[in-house]
């Protein structure tokens, strides 16, 4: 299980200052209200960049960095998150100076990026591009699981329920028995020409 329980980001979009959002003290479904404070609405308030620093944070953001990088501060965009991954307190940090850094139970992975890439996949269990359509809907964006095609839909359940490492021994399995009989199939005929030749 994964709890986001707290997110930093800085020098992203329209935010040069750090802001920092806990949601350690809210309950499971989580609305994002806010208040743009020039015009008094909702509006363009930021909701959004909300979701693009998790984006960015996850490795799952389809935006470069260099147009996610605030225009009004020469610092580094910079997300981090707190998370609870299955018990354990799990820190990330992404950013574009720095990369990714994972620290978790004592260990830090960073600086090799194809490596922290694969612990954060690791600890994600899912594939990214699941998990960027389950974690937000986008504005004006149809619908994700009603959407998919049968086979995508069988894809997705697969996956979501672990059952692709058992559909990958099945098929080991089945590849290990047509080896076998094609195997016993030759001993077979060689008993049958052993036994010709001695009659």
């Amino acid at each position: 299980m994964i709890e986001l329980e707290t997110l930093k980001f800085s020098g992203l979009r329209c935010f040069d200052k750090e802001q920092v959002i806990s949601f350690s003290n809210r309950d499971k479904l989580i609305q994002i209200d806010g208040r743009n404070e020039n015009t008094g609405g909702s509006s363009g308030a930021g909701k959004t960049t909300i979701f693009l620093a998790l984006d960015y944070l996850l490795g799952i953001s389809d935006i470069p960095s260099t147009v996610l990088q605030s225009r009004l501060t020469k610092n580094p965009l910079t997300v981090e998150g707190v998370f609870k991954i299955d018990g354990v307190v799990t820190h990330i940090v992404r950013s574009k100076k720095g990369g990714l850094t994972i620290q978790r139970d004592g260990d830090t992975v960073s600086g090799n990026v194809k490596l922290a890439e694969e612990k954060l996949d690791e600890l994600l269990g899912i594939p990214k591009k699941i998990l960027k359509k389950m974690l937000h809907k986008k504005q004006k964006e149809g619908g994700f699981f009603l959407n998919m095609t049968a086979k995508e839909m069988y894809e997705f359940l697969i996956t979501m329920l672990n059952l692709d490492l058992y559909i990958l021994k099945q098929n080991k399995i089945d590849e290990d028995l047509k080896e076998y009989k094609k195997s016993l199939d030759s001993t077979l005929i060689e008993v049958e020409v052993r036994r010709a030749s001695k009659i």
